[in-house]
């Protein structure tokens, strides 16, 4: 019996050291122990290796599939995807792909442009041998059925259904595009490296799945934000090791940061506007996103509400996908994949709905992880740690222990179910979008039931030949254009619901294929009652938020007036009058490139003013007013004009009305590293307009005579006790890199640094306040008077307000205008001779479209102040809206102009400067809160850290407030919002 005994605990020893230390530590599992007691060598060929429990693994992705010469990821860099401490910069992906595409017949590289850092922008394309060599022909297809019409839809819609089914028949003529995109925010690092991997399997691996999926399915592969990959994860490779995981980079691009993701169909930015078009050149049935945040892994269904007009199939086809994806975790058991209540798809900017307003299906995934290749233990909330219907199978552990192994385990398996999804359901993918590229063709006029209510889709849009800012009107048109959507200029008059339009009017007929994409971007929409909290802006209407008259028509003879299509629309300026008059006078008309002109002769030495009043129809307020007797300035003036669209008229040798002269202002625009991207938008705007400024930072405000240096300071978006506190934490002090750079991005401005900016008012300068900022001149008494309101709501809708149309900030201004009021942006209890622009007094006149809970207590309240200094001859100007917000809110740049432009000007009746008092400036202390002279700690957590033994975000919500969540506020984090 002994011996017997003995035998088998022989037996058992060795079972167990064959099995490895795996065994072991299963036995023992509490999360906080890797199965494998992995020791962290970054070399090793084996990915099972580098995860951290075996459930975080599969048979799909635990081994790599090798095919003679081509290269895999381990092969080309001597690591496998997901190593630790280990990033593969954008120029190293881009050089992989290409070996990749070189030694395959299955991969080919397309290119779609460059960055803004001038990086190739390319897609990747994998599918058969056959339809690599025939991509061509497919994409024609392809766009075929993405645009009925040229099947004979709808004159003959049996024929062109007949057509289309022959064609989905067969792999040979047509095959799904599934386009994948990774690390559109580059902190996000998992997908970039994960993607490589992804690539090479779907071309090598001879297993049957990925036969089927390369004979049926064409995928395509493209990094959105090329200098963000490039520039994180340098930096991470660089910092990790010494800074423990915790060091996210202060840059992931030049302006947007996390916005880029805000940016679709805006396309501010290059890599965007590539995007767009060679969607609308190449039309995917099925987009998917790939972000990082959520634990273990999100992939989205849909949430309550939905952006009105997008497809119900397409709401059903993420319902589908999304639950074949769980369906397939738990196949594998895999724990902590769910779906649903997260975000919803409201908001049309998202990069996502690129693809659903094109008749696409959108997904996208948010893995957990940070902005670190680190491996870390981190606490899991119980939230995470529950059951949900729509979290069936949750981590049942109190810690866990996540590598970046495990981020590219779970992506990659969630995107290759989607993948064989597809190409099992080859058929129907292209059916569905078949009907749906119908339904959008034969919208006009339908009436369906979304998530706020019943709409109804209109027959067209006609933009006015006649507008009164014709820069901005120029612009969305052609944005609309680079969309690609359809629009018509009419050579002759027409009349449609009994008003009349001018030759040149142009229309934007509904009967075309993103027809949803226009219905999206003009209609209002009311946030639905009793819908969860938005969770981004809830207006965004491009004729209300650029001031275009845009008319809505619901009378189908508008699609038979003849409007011949264009494919691009220019500006063009109006000279009229004597070269010889005495005075050149420019139009203000709100129009934004008034500031451009105005700093464009300042540069060249020529002398303007600007008209303080109104001459008979002659001159209006804020017109810019240029003596003619100036050698070269009408050549100048005229090319100008012409380039910037304004009109210019001559005036006789007098001009009756008293004018300002204009001297270009000093202008300083402060950097807050804890307010990098709203910061970054307001750089953008300012550089696009030609306004001239400097980056100053902490140490430039402590060294203090900022008077001597400046006229203007413009303070970014940030809340008011962030500029005194800062950034801090284990991070680098140094930033050598992106658009600003620094010594020392540590600390803030104390109070020390506020005093400065309250000697620069004091002292007759111009202090900017954006959006949030504002709170830091009130609470430290810069000026007296003025507080801000508390006990309304309001997510990013647009209102209205009434502008004071006699005060030079609202020069060109109407006597009620449309307004965003950005996300936590505030309203101000203000003395009246001090309020620039007001909302009505009515409650009922306040709203326009989106969401706005309070209307009655901001009623009659200031949007836009310009108050006095409280001790000095300087001004301190607050603007309740993020007034450079996202390259959207064209239509109230002009007020951020004008206060730059009368910057030494803004006295009117009733306001007057006080006079310096005989004493030197006194720092109080705000009314509310107390902060420490030196009070340089950093409320939020240091950027990109994700804490050792952090409490992970609980999925139910991402938050109760109902504001929307704006990036600065936890300084530059990787935050939940995607």
């Amino acid at each position: 019996m002994r011996k017997t005994w003995r035998g088998l605990m022989v037996i058992l020893l060795i079972l167990n050291l064959s099995l490895g230390s795996a065994s072991l530590a299963l036995a023992q599992d509490d999360g906080s122990t890797p199965y494998n007691l992995y020791t962290g060598d970054p070399y090793t060929k084996d990915p099972r290796e580098l995860i951290t429990q075996e459930y975080f693994g599969n048979e799909w992705v635990n081994t790599i599939p090798s095919k003679g010469k081509v290269p895999s990821p381990y092969d080309y860099f001597g690591y496998l995807p997901g190593s630790p401490l280990r990033l593969t910069p954008y120029t190293e992906m881009y050089e992989y792909y290409s070996a990749l595409a070189r030694s395959s017949n299955s991969v080919a590289m397309i290119n779609i442009g460059e960055s803004s850092g001038g990086l190739p922008m390319y897609i990747v394309a994998i599918s058969s041998p056959d339809t690599i060599a025939r991509l061509d022909q497919y994409q024609q297809n392809l766009n075929k059925l993405a645009d009925p019409r040229l099947l004979g839809f709808p004159a003959n819609e049996k024929a062109a259904d007949a057509a289309a089914e022959k064609m989905i028949a067969k792999a040979s003529e047509v095959k799904p595009i599934y386009w994948i995109w990774g690390k559109i925010h580059s902190t996000e690092v998992g997908a970039g490296e994960m993607l490589m991997e992804f690539a090479h399997r779907l071309a090598v691996d001879d297993r049957d799945m990925f036969k089927k999926i390369r004979d049926n399915l064409i995928v395509f592969i493209t990094d959105p934000n090329p200098d963000g990959t490039e520039m994180v994860n340098t930096w991470v490779n660089r910092y990790d090791k010494e800074y423990g995981g915790s060091s996210s980079p202060p840059f992931y691009n030049n302006y947007t940061q996390h916005d880029n993701n805000r940016d679709t169909h805006t396309n501010s930015q290059p890599e965007q506007l590539n995007l767009v078009k060679a969607y609308n050149e190449w039309p995917a049935q099925v987009v998917l996103d790939i972000h990082q945040s959520m634990f273990l892994l999100f992939t989205f269904s849909g949430m309550e509400p939905t952006l009105p007009g997008i497809d119900p199939l397409t709401q059903t086809e993420w319902q589908w996908l999304a639950a074949r994806e769980l369906n397939q975790a738990q196949q594998f058991n895999m724990p902590g994949v769910w779906e649903y209540k997260y975000v919803n798809m409201y908001y049309p900017m998202y990069q996502l709905q690129m693809a659903h307003l094109r008749n696409g299906t959108g997904k996208f995934y948010e893995v957990f992880g940070s902005a670190s290749s680190s491996t870390k233990t981190s606490a899991v909330s119980s939230g995470n740690r529950t059951w949900y219907w729509y979290s069936p199978k949750p981590y049942d552990k109190e810690k866990i222990i996540w590598s970046l192994r495990n981020n590219v385990n779970y992506s990659q398996t969630a995107a290759l179910t989607t993948a064989l999804e597809i190409a099992n359901n080859r058929e129907t993918i292209l059916k569905n979008y078949w009907v749906k590229a119908k339904n959008a063709v034969s919208a006009p006029g339908r009436t369906e039931i979304g998530s706020t209510g019943n709409i109804t889709y209109p027959y067209g849009y006609v933009i006015p030949a006649v507008q009164k800012d014709m820069p901005d009107t120029v612009l969305m048109i052609q944005n609309l254009l680079d969309n690609g959507l359809e629009i018509g200029k009419a050579n002759t008059g027409f009349q449609v619901e009994g008003k009349s339009y001018p030759a040149g009017s142009y229309i934007l007929k509904m009967n075309q294929p993103f027809s949803r994409l226009a219905f999206a971007l003009f209609e209002r929409f009311a946030w639905p009652t009793g819908s969860p909290p938005p969770y981004d802006a809830t207006a965004w209407q491009y004729d209300l938020m650029r001031d275009v008259k845009v008319d809505r028509i619901d009378d189908p003879d508008i699609l038979s007036i003849n409007a011949p299509l264009i494919t691009d629309v220019a500006l063009t300026g109006t000279t009229s009058g004597e070269i010889s008059a005495g005075y050149y006078v420019i139009d203000h008309n709100s129009i934004n490139n008034i500031v451009t002109l105005a700093f464009a002769l300042a540069e060249n030495n020529f002398n303007l003013f600007i008209a303080k009043e109104a001459d008979n129809g002659v001159i209006d307020a804020g017109d810019l007013v240029i003596p003619a007797e100036q050698e070269g300035v009408y050549e100048l003036l005229t090319d100008l004009v012409e380039e910037l669209g304004l009109t210019m008229h001559s005036v006789s040798d007098e001009v009756a009305v008293e004018l300002h002269k204009f001297n270009a202002p000093r202008v300083a625009m402060f950097h807050a590293w804890n307010g990098v991207q709203t910061g970054g938008w307001s750089r953008f705007t300012f550089e696009q307009y030609g306004v001239p400024y400097t980056i100053i930072q902490n140490a430039d405000v402590l060294a203090g005579n900022l008077k001597g240096k400046y006229d203007v300071i413009f303070l970014p978006d940030l809340a008011y006790r962030s500029f005194v506190n800062g950034v801090s934490g284990n991070i680098p002090r140094v930033v050598d890199y992106g658009p600003v750079q620094t010594e020392n991005r540590l600390g803030g401005l104390g109070t020390a640094g506020i005093a400065a900016l309250k000697a620069f008012v004091d002292a007759g300068g111009m202090l900017i306040c954006n959006n949030q900022s504002s709170g830091l001149p009130i609470q430290y008494n810069f000026i007296e008077g003025v507080s801000t309101v508390s006990g309304f709501n309001a997510p990013g809708p647009i209102l209205n307000i009434k502008p004071d149309l006699s005060h030079p900030i609202a020069y060109g201004a109407e006597e009620t205008m449309y307004f965003y009021s950005a996300g936590g942006s505030p309203v101000f209890n203000a003395p009246e001779e001090t309020v620039v622009a007001s909302f009505p007094a009515a409650s009922n006149d306040v709203f326009v479209t989106g969401f706005l809970e309070g209307a009655n207590i901001i009623a009659g309240k200031a949007a836009i102040v310009d108050a006095p200094a409280k001790d000095g001859t300087g001004r301190v100007i607050l603007f309740g809206t993020d007034i450079t917000y996202r390259w959207q809110a064209f239509g109230s740049y002009f007020y951020l102009w004008n206060a730059i432009l009368n910057w030494d000007d803004l006295t009117t009746d009733g306001i007057a400067p006080n006079a310096l008092k005989e004493t030197g400036p006194v720092l109080e202390e705000p009314a509310e809160g107390d902060l420490e002279d030196e009070a340089l700690e950093q409320e939020e957590p240091a950027e990109g850290e994700l804490e050792q033994e952090e409490e992970i975000g609980e999925i139910e919500e991402p938050g109760e407030s109902g504001e929307v969540e704006e990036l600065e506020e936890i300084t530059d984090d990787i935050e939940v919002v995607s």
